[in-house]
This record gives structure tokens, C-alpha cells and sequence, in this order.
């Protein structure tokens, strides 16, 4: 069926990991809870800005950013994704793009200082998101 799968949740009014799906339309949907969603598109346009709600699910076109804020209590979701090894980048952390920019890279192209830079680089260095492929039955597949 070639499709993989992302659970996760957030504790209340806490932010999400800004991401991009890099080969896979994902399809999220709210679990329990309730969260402010923002997407954005490759040009800079915001296509989403509103609430999901437990039993509603949206949509997120390849290469578009999404960045989550749990509301007052905790927000749970699932999110499909329509390939079977489905590439995630997040914007920061321990696997994100800028992790692995060279530091005078960041610092040319946002024309930032070298402190500013680094924080940019670090900040959140722990963070990390796993994927989960999923079997032909919607099974997910331990790993």
C-alpha cells in the first residue's frame, strides 16, 4: 500500500517542531484535542491558518511548511503520509536542515550574527520526529 504514518502529541498550549513533507502529501488528523495549524507554501503564502478539532483532518501538499500550537489541553493526532518511505525535514532540532548547514552559511543567508547564527543552528538539539511505515492492513510496523 506504500504509505507511513506519524502519531504524536503535544501538551497543552505547547508549539510543535516546524516541518516539511519532502516527498509525500500528508493527510492530518485530530485524535483528541484541538490545535492552531498554520501551512505554509513554498512562496511564502499562508493556504492554512485556523483551528483542527478532534475528527477533523486536513490535507498538506509536498514542500509546505506546518507549524502546530496545542490549544488548552492536550492535542493528539495521526498523520498519514502517501509514500512508503516518506521524508520528513524539520526546521529545527537534531535532524533539521540547519543542524547541518555550516554556520557561515546561515550567517550570509539570513545576515545574522555568528551568536545568533549558532542558536539558530543548536536551538532544540535534542528534538527529533520518527516515522512509521505502515502495513497493507493500516497495521503500523514496529520498529
Amino acid at each position: 500500500m506504500e504509505m507511513g504514518a506519524v502519531r504524536g502529541s503535544l501538551r497543552p498550549n505547547t508549539v510543535g517542531a516546524p516541518y516539511w513533507n519532502i516527498n509525500t502529501h500528508g493527510i492530518a488528523y485530530a485524535l483528541r484535542g484541538s490545535c492552531q495549524m498554520q501551512v505554509v507554501g513554498h512562496r511564502g503564502r499562508t493556504v492554512f491558518d485556523g483551528e483542527l478539532r478532534q475528527g477533523q483532518l486536513l490535507a498538506i501538499p509536498p514542500q509546505y511548511v506546518v507549524i502546530t500550537k496545542a490549544r488548552g489541553e492536550r492535542y493528539e493526532w495521526v498523520s498519514f503520509k502517501t509514500n512508503g518511505n516518506p521524508m520528513v525535514s524539520q526546521i529545527v532540532g537534531k535532524a533539521s536542515v540547519f543542524r547541518g548547514m555550516p554556520v557561515e552559511v546561515l550567517m550570509n543567508s539570513y545576515r545574522i550574527s555568528r551568536d545568533e547564527a549558532k542558536r539558530l543552528k543548536f536551538n532544540r538539539g535534542n528534538l527529533l520526529m520518527s516515522m512509521f511505515p505502515l502495513e497493507s492492513n493500516g497495521n503500523v510496523i514496529e520498529t
